[in-house]
């Protein structure tokens, strides 16, 4: 997970590579390494061998897909230049009106309303735990069809 973490904070800080390398990733001299690590990585948290290879795109495909939405909502939010609080305000006057704070459809807009650091990390990091737990689980064998 802090390879995870890492990787997302390092594209936070230089944003217009994200969506590059989401288009085209950039080429190494020395791509053995990165790609040695990372099916060491998935050995060492028990994915299946057979399941690394997809492992290792579906796992890439969120964190750089979570990075470049995460980075394009930054920019928009900053592009309305609307200040914090008035920004603020105008949502919470939605959300009474579809139910309140405390109504789960009030708690969702809020939530992905919000432009928290922290409250964006701890999502990205449920996100890439699930996806996670997901490639672990035991594959069963197809039913057969009768």
């Amino acid at each position: 997970m802090h390879v995870a973490v890492h990787y997302r904070r390092v594209l936070f800080k230089h944003p217009n590579l994200a969506p590059l390398v989401a288009a085209r990733p950039l080429p190494q001299d020395d791509w053995f390494a990165p790609a040695e690590m990372g099916i060491a990585l998935f050995r060492d948290i028990g994915i299946d061998e057979e399941l690394i290879p997809q492992a290792v795109e579906t796992v890439t495909t969120f964190m750089l897909g979570y990075v470049v939405h995460e980075i394009g909502r930054r920019r928009y939010l900053a592009d309305l230049g609307e200040d914090s609080a008035a920004r603020i305000a105008r949502i919470g006057q939605g959300i009474e009106r579809l139910g309140g704070p405390d109504s789960l459809l009030g708690k969702v807009l809020a939530f992905q309303q919000s432009d928290d650091a922290e409250i964006a990390e701890q999502t990205y990091v449920l996100g890439m735990r699930a996806l996670i737990d997901g490639l672990r689980t035991p594959r069963r064998a197809p039913a057969p069809r009768g």
